[in-house]
């Protein structure tokens, strides 16, 4: 793939590591002239999905759909990271991506997840093999006593999300932040795109969360969930974590989804 994508740009790509299902490289293109950012994704709906959020932008250079590969203008983007990230970050965290739900644009052909029950179920029952799916099972049966409930708020809550909304997606651009990479957007809960930033990000730091919460509800005007929900959508996110680390080794990631579920149980216990 690499050696036809070097003829095809007339480049030399180099390829970057990092933990992914998609090939990532960077090289200098003689035949468009400029440097190139090179995606390829294993999975077409991905593709499709990148493809219709960056169908718009500048930085979409060129298609190969039968490879499923895009190529981007690079861009020197500056990443950021949780030791660099102060409160007014966070404050311009919270608008970038209230904007990028409150657009509400993108028409897509996957599934919508606007049942809180099917979400559910779907997410439960792809589990089956883990070792941890008894547990997994106690808390699901948890949640279905107050389903109708929940699944009205939850629709309530229904927005195109980010999908993989965290600090390694988000870049800082001159004096301004830019989300990338956007092979998963859906429609689902603005807060299914918060939790991994919580728990990854901001180390579940209180005041941080706070602040964060603030801010995106001023911009969004979206309700304030309830704690159950909140709670449920906490569970989804942790049964994605554990059914993405299936395929992808990734032990720091896999402890995440248990961290999570472990603080589902304990919400059960305290009420």
């Amino acid at each position: 793939m690499k050696r036809q994508l070097d003829e095809l740009l007339d480049a030399n790509l180099q390829k970057i590591n990092h933990i992914s299902e998609n090939k990532h490289f960077i090289g200098f293109s003689k035949k468009l002239g400029e440097k190139v950012f090179v995606k390829i994704f294993k999975d077409p709906l991905k593709y499709e999905l990148e493809y219709k959020v960056l169908g718009d932008k500048t930085n979409l250079l060129l298609t190969f759909p039968e490879y499923f590969v895009l190529v981007l203008k690079y861009e020197d983007f500056i990443q950021l990271n949780k030791e660099s990230v102060d409160d007014e970050d966070i404050i311009k965290i919270a608008k970038l991506i209230s904007d990028f739900h409150k657009g509400n644009w993108l028409e897509i052909e996957n599934e919508k997840e606007t049942s809180l029950e099917k979400v559910l179920e779907k997410n439960v029952y792809r589990l089956a093999d883990r070792k941890e799916y008894t547990k997994i099972c106690e808390l699901y049966s948890k949640f279905l006593r107050n389903i109708s409930k929940l699944d009205e708020e939850y629709r309530k809550t229904l927005v195109f999300i980010h999908g993989d909304f965290g600090l390694r997606n988000i870049m800082r651009k001159d004096d301004n932040l830019v989300l990338i990479d956007f092979e998963r957007v859906k429609y689902a809960s603005y807060y299914l795109d918060f939790i991994k930033y919580f728990y990854q990000d901001l180390d579940n730091d209180k005041r941080k969360i706070e602040l964060f919460l603030e801010h995106y509800y001023e911009y969004s005007n979206e309700e304030v969930l309830s704690k159950e929900l909140e709670y449920c959508l906490i569970f989804i996110s942790a049964l994605g974590i554990l059914n993405y680390t299936k395929r992808v080794e990734d032990k720091e990631f896999e402890e995440l989804g248990l961290k999570m579920l472990s603080d589902v149980e304990n919400y059960f216990e305290q009420i």
